[in-house]
C-alpha cells in the first residue's frame, strides 16, 4: 500500500529546488516522516505509510533553508489525497485487468521512488540524470556532453521491469562568463581578446541577441563590488558597456559602473564590453561572473553541435553490464527504495529475450530495369540499373535561385541542371526540356511574386508555362523561405516544386540526383517502386480490397494557445504505393483527430474513384487498416472510443454498404526500448545494430494488449530504435504474423528513400503532412496575415486562424505533394518568433514562464522584423514528444536495456486544343477542371 499527498508551495519555484525543500522538510520533521517520502518536484508526494498528522488530512509546515550565511523560511502545505493499492499492479501484470487510471498512478509512484535519489544528487530532466564523470567538449560552442542515463519502471507479463537508457546531456562549460561569450562567437579559441568580440559598440544587434538567447536563464556566481559572491541568473544582455552606463549608488553621487568598481579597488579589466542584467534589474559586468557547473543547455543547438553530441556516445553495447551496474547498485543504497520495500535484482542485467526475424519484402521496379526485382539487404538497396515503376515526364520547367550569383554561379546552375537531368533519365524519367530557364531572385523578396515573375519570363521567352519549379535555397535555417515556396507551389498556384540547398546540390554526385529524382517523380504523380504482391497480399488481394490509412496529430509547444495540426493519408491504388493526404487544424493540444470523419470520408471516396476510373475495379473496400501515431499508452482507450466510431461513420457517409472491417493499430516510438544482437549473425555488418526485420513479441510486451516491437530499419549512427505496435481493435481478426509482416513491408515502400524506415509509410506520410502546417498560411502577407493576439484563448486563436488556413490546391490534392521533409524552426503566434532568436521559447518548460515581462520581451526583440507562425514548434523526428522541447533540453542519444524489479490530381489535359491562360493556376489561383485520376501527360499551352 502507498499513499498520495498534494504539496502546495508558498510560491512557484524550480523543480530541483522544490526537491531540496522536501528533503529538508523530512529532516526537520522526523516525527512526521518516519519513513522516507518521495516527491515529483511539482505537487505529488508519495509515502509508504500514513503521515503522522496531528489532526485532519492537511498540515502546514515551516521549513528553514540555509545557503551559505543566508537563511530563508518557506511554508509548505501537504494534503492527503488517496491510497494506492499495489495489488492492482500484480493483477495487471498477470493479465487479470485492463490498463486504467489506478494502474497508471501506481506505476508513477514507483517511478518517483526510483528517481528521488538521483534527482537530489545530479542535474536532471524528468527521468534522465547526468554526471561529469564522462564528459567531452562539443563542436565549436562553449558546451560539453555529460554522459547520463534514463530510467523507467514498466509492466511486462508477470513482472515489472526497469528500463535503463543512456542519455547525453548538453551542459554549459563552467568558468569565466567572458570566455564563454568569446568562445560562442569565435569557436574553440578561448583566450582571444574579449574586446575584439564583445566591445559594446562593435557587437551587431543580431549577434548580441543570439548570445542573449543562448545564455538566458543561466546561473552565474557574481563577485560583488564589496568582494562578496552572489548567485544570480542571466536575464538580458545590454548594448552599453560599464564605462558609459551611469547610475546613482545609495548615498553617493552619480557615476559610471566602471568608475564605481574602481572606487572600491575592484578596477575592471574590460570596461568597454557588453554587460548583462539580472531579472531584478541589477547590472553586472561579464568579467565579474563565473558559470556554475552542472547546468543543462536549454538553447536550440545547431546541427554541428548535435552531430558532435552523437559522436560522443560510446559503443557501450559491448559492455552493457559494466556501464549500468553502478546505477543498478545505487538502488540498493537508496533509502527511498528501501523504505518502499522494493527489491531490484541485477542478475538479469541485461535481459535476454527471444526474437524472430521477418524477411524483407521483394520490391518491383519498372520496365527497362536490369534488376527488376530487389530483395533489400540489411534494410537498404540502390537505384543502379533500375527504372521507376511508373516514371513521369519532366516537360517545361524552370529553376529559381534564391542565392546570390557570387555564391552560386551560372556555371554552378548549369551543372546542377545537367546533374538533375541525368539523374532523372537514369531512373527512366523523360526530360524534354534539358536546358530550362534559370533566374536569380532575392531571398528577402516576396517569394510568390518572384516565382510568378520567373514563370512569366519563361512564358515570354519560351512561349510555355512551367509544370514544375526547382528552387535553390541558401544553406542554414531557411524555414520561412522554404514555407513560402511551398505555399506558392502547393497551396496557391498548384504547381509541383522541389527545393534544394545550395551546399548540397553544388558539385553533387549522381547518387544525390537519384535521390532527388525519387521526390520529383512522386510529386509529378509517378510511382517509384511497388512491393511484390506476394509481400503485401493483404492489400493486393482482389477478393478483399483493402485501404490503408495513417493518422497523426502534432501539437504546439507547451503553454501556447495555438492550434494543433491533424493529418490523415490513405492509399488509392491496389499496390499501396500512391497516397493522398487530408489535413486540418484543431483545438490546441487535442489528441483526438477532430475532423477524422470528414477526412476519412474524403479519402474513402478518392480510393473508390481511383479504383473505378483508373484500375477499372468497382468493388468497395472490404478492409480498412488504420495506423495511428502519437498516442501514449494511457490514451489508447480514449482514442479508440472516440476515433473508431468516427471511422465507422465515415464509411457510412461514403456509401459503403456493407462497411469494411476495421483494424486499428497504434504505432509509437516514444519509448526507450533498445535491443542488441547476442550473436554477430543478428547484427548489421556496418553499424552493429539489430538487423532490420527483428521482432519481439514476448518478455517485454504488455501483459494484456496485443503488441510487439519491430526493428524495421538499419540504424546508421547510434542505436536504431524500434517501433511499438499495439493492435487495439481488429474486426477481421488477422493472424498476428500477417499484421507484423504488413507493418514491416510498409516500412520499405517510403517513396523518397532506398532504405527501410522506422515506422510504416502511412504514419510517416501523415507525420510529414502535419509538419508542413506553416505552408498553409501566407506568411509573407500577400493575401492575409497570420498575426494574432497573444492574449487569445485556444478557441479564439483557432477561430481566427481557420479563415487564414488555405487547403492544398486542387491540382496538387491528388498528388504526393508532401514528398519532402524540412525541419521547421518556428514558434506559435502567441510567442512571436524573430529570425535567429528563440527568446520566446525560453523558460516555458511544462507551461511555466520566464521571469521577464512582455515589455522586456518587446524591448529585447524590437530590432527585428517578426515572422509569425500559427502553430507551435513542430514535433518531428523519431521521438516527437522529446524533440518538441528541443529548445528546453538536449538528450541526444539513448540506448536501453532492462532488469527485473521483483516487488512491482494529375496534370492530364486530355488534350484540349487551347487552354486559356486565365484558367491556369498562375493567373486565377486555381487549376482547370482536368480529370484527376488519368495518367499525366505532357502538354504545351498555346499562347496567342
Amino acid at each position: 500500500m502507498a499513499y498520495t499527498f498534494i504539496v502546495a508551495m508558498e510560491k512557484a519555484l524550480r523543480a530541483a529546488f522544490n526537491l531540496k525543500l522536501i528533503e529538508a522538510l523530512q529532516n526537520q520533521y522526523p516525527d512526521v516522516f518516519v519513513k522516507a517520502a518521495v516527491y515529483d518536484g511539482k505537487k505529488n508526494l508519495y509515502t509508504s505509510h500514513k503521515l503522522n498528522f496531528d489532526a485532519g488530512m492537511s498540515r502546514q509546515f515551516n521549513v528553514t533553508w540555509t545557503e551559505g550565511n543566508r537563511a530563508s523560511n518557506f511554508k509548505i502545505t501537504i494534503t492527503e489525497a488517496r491510497e494506492i493499492s499495489m495489488e492492482i499492479l500484480r493483477r495487471y501484470t498477470a493479465g487479470q485487468q485492463s490498463w486504467d487510471e489506478n494502474v497508471a498512478i501506481a506505476l508513477t509512484a514507483l517511478n518517483i521512488v526510483l528517481r528521488m535519489e538521483p534527482s537530489l544528487n545530479h542535474p536532471f530532466r524528468v527521468r534522465s540524470f547526468f554526471n561529469d564523470k564522462t564528459k567531452a567538449p562539443l563542436g565549436n560552442m562553449p558546451l560539453e556532453a555529460w554522459q547520463g542515463y534514463f530510467q523507467s519502471v514498466g509492466p511486462a507479463l508477470n513482472r515489472l521491469i526497469v528500463n535503463l537508457d543512456i542519455s547525453t546531456g548538453v551542459m554549459f562549460k563552467p568558468g569565466s562568463l567572458v570566455e564563454t561569450c568569446v568562445e560562442f562567437f569565435s569557436g574553440y579559441r578561448r583566450g582571444e581578446d574579449a574586446n575584439k568580440w564583445l566591445r559594446a559598440q562593435s557587437v551587431p544587434v543580431m549577434q548580441r541577441c543570439r548570445l542573449q538567447t543562448f545564455l538566458f536563464g543561466v546561473k552565474v556566481e557574481a563577485q560583488t563590488a564589496a568582494g562578496g559572491k552572489k548567485l544570480v541568473t542571466i536575464h538580458k544582455l545590454t548594448e552599453r558597456d560599464a564605462a558609459s552606463t551611469m547610475f546613482t549608488p545609495t548615498g553617493g553621487a552619480r557615476t559610471s559602473v566602471a568608475q564605481y568598481y574602481a572606487q572600491v579597488n575592484q578596477r575592471l579589466r574590460l570596461p568597454n564590453i557588453i554587460r548583462y542584467v539580472t531579472p531584478k534589474g541589477a547590472v553586472i559586468p561579464l568579467e565579474r561572473c563565473y558559470i556554475v557547473p552542472g547546468q543543462l543547455c536549454r538553447a536550440e543547438l545547431n546541427p554541428d553541435v548535435t552531430r558532435a553530441s552523437l559522436s560522443q556516445t560510446p559503443p557501450w553495447w559491448n559492455d552493457i553490464r559494466s556501464f549500468f551496474l553502478p546505477q543498478v547498485l545505487a538502488y540498493g543504497q537508496s533509502r527511498y527504495v528501501r523504505d518502499f520495500g522494493l527489491d531490484i535484482k541485477t542478475s538479469s542485467l541485461p535481459m535476454e529475450i527471444p526474437a524472430r526475424i521477418i524477411n524483407p519484402p521483394e520490391l518491383n521496379y519498372g520496365l527497362g530495369s536490369k534488376q527488376a526485382t530487389v530483395r533489400p539487404k540489411e534494410g537498404s538497396w540502390n537505384l543502379v540499373d533500375k527504372k521507376f515503376t511508373k516514371p513521369m515526364s519532366l516537360g517545361s520547367w524552370i529553376v529559381v535561385i534564391f542565392v546570390p550569383q557570387n555564391r552560386f554561379s551560372a556555371d554552378n546552375a548549369k551543372d546542377t541542371i545537367k546533374g538533375l537531368v541525368k539523374g532523372c533519365e537514369d531512373v527512366g524519367m523523360q526530360v524534354t526540356e534539358k536546358q530550362p530557364l534559370f533566374v536569380y531572385k532575392n531571398p528577402q523578396s516576396i517569394v510568390d511574386q518572384s516565382i510568378f515573375d520567373a514563370v512569366m519570363q519563361n512564358r515570354k521567352e519560351r512561349n510555355t508555362l512551367p509544370t514544375f519549379i526547382l528552387c535553390i535555397l541558401p544553406d542554414g535555417s531557411n524555414a520561412n523561405l522554404w514555407a513560402a515556396v511551398k505555399y506558392c507551389g502547393d497551396i496557391k498556384r498548384g504547381v509541383p516544386d522541389q527545393c534544394l540547398r545550395v551546399g548540397k546540390c553544388r558539385g553533387a554526385k549522381q547518387q544525390y540526383w537519384a535521390n532527388v529524382a525519387l521526390k520529383i517523380n512522386a510529386k509529378l504523380g509517378g510511382v517509384n517502386v511497388i512491393p511484390d504482391p506476394k509481400s503485401v497480399s493483404i492489400i493486393s488481394d482482389p477478393a478483399q480490397p483493402t485501404i490503408v490509412m495513417g493518422g497523426d496529430v502534432m501539437h504546439p509547444i507547451p503553454g501556447s494557445q495555438s492550434p494543433s495540426d491533424a493529418a490523415m493519408v490513405a492509399n488509392v491504388d491496389s499496390h499501396g504505393a500512391r497516397y493522398i493526404a487530408k489535413t486540418a487544424i484543431q483545438l490546441g493540444r487535442q489528441e483526438m483527430i477532430g475532423d477524422l470523419r470528414t477526412m476519412a470520408k474524403d479519402l474513402l471516396l478518392a480510393y473508390m474513384d481511383y479504383r473505378r476510373n483508373v484500375e477499372n475495379v468497382k468493388t468497395l473496400p472490404k478492409r480498412l487498416i488504420f495506423f495511428r501515431d502519437g498516442v501514449s499508452e494511457g490514451e489508447f482507450k480514449r482514442v479508440l472510443d472516440q476515433e473508431l466510431p468516427l471511422l465507422q461513420n465515415a464509411c457510412k457517409d461514403a456509401g459503403m454498404n456493407p462497411p469494411p472491417k476495421i483494424t486499428f493499430i497504434v504505432v509509437g516510438k516514444r519509448h526507450h526500448i533498445k535491443g542488441f544482437g547476442k550473436n554477430d549473425k543478428d547484427k548489421d555488418s556496418r553499424s552493429g545494430n539489430l538487423l532490420p526485420g527483428i521482432i519481439v513479441d514476448q518478455g517485454i510486451t504488455s501483459p494484456v494488449e496485443l503488441d510487439c516491437y519491430l526493428w524495421s530499419h538499419g540504424g546508421i549512427l547510434g542505436t536504431s530504435r524500434c517501433s511499438h505496435y499495439n493492435v487495439v481493435h481488429d474486426d477481421f481478426r488477422f493472424n498476428v504474423d500477417v499484421i507484423q509482416a504488413l507493418s514491416n513491408t510498409l516500412c520499405y515502400t517510403y517513396a523518397r528513400s532506398t532504405r527501410s524506415v522506422s515506422i510504416p509509410m502511412p504514419v510517416y506520410y501523415a507525420h510529414i503532412v502535419c509538419s508542413r502546417a506553416l505552408t498553409h498560411y501566407d506568411t509573407q502577407g500577400t493575401e492575409s496575415s497570420v498575426m494574432s493576439g497573444g492574449s487569445q484563448t485556444r478557441e479564439e486563436t483557432l477561430d481566427s486562424l481557420r479563415g487564414q488556413y488555405r487547403p492544398v490546391h486542387e491540382a496538387q490534392a491528388k498528388r504526393m505533394y508532401f514528398m519532402c521533409r524540412f525541419f521547421l524552426t518556428v514558434y506559435p503566434i502567441t510567442d512571436i518568433y524573430y529570425p535567429e532568436t528563440e527568446f520566446a521559447a525560453v523558460g516555458q518548460e511544462k507551461g511555466t514562464s520566464h521571469e521577464g515581462t512582455m515589455k522586456d520581451i518587446d524591448e529585447f526583440l524590437s530590432p527585428f522584423r517578426p515572422v509569425f507562425h500559427p502553430h507551435g514548434k513542430p514535433e518531428h523526428s523519431t521521438d516527437r514528444r522529446e524533440l518538441r522541447q528541443n529548445t528546453l533540453t538536449q538528450e541526444i542519444v539513448r540506448h536501453s536495456v532492462f532488469f527485473q524489479a521483483s516487488a512491482v490530381t494529375y496534370i492530364d489535359v486530355y488534350k484540349p486544343e487551347v487552354v486559356p491562360i486565365e484558367d491556369y493556376g498562375w493567373i486565377a489561383g486555381c487549376a482547370p477542371s482536368w480529370p484527376a485520376w488519368k495518367d499525366p501527360i505532357d502538354f504545351t499551352f498555346n499562347i496567342s
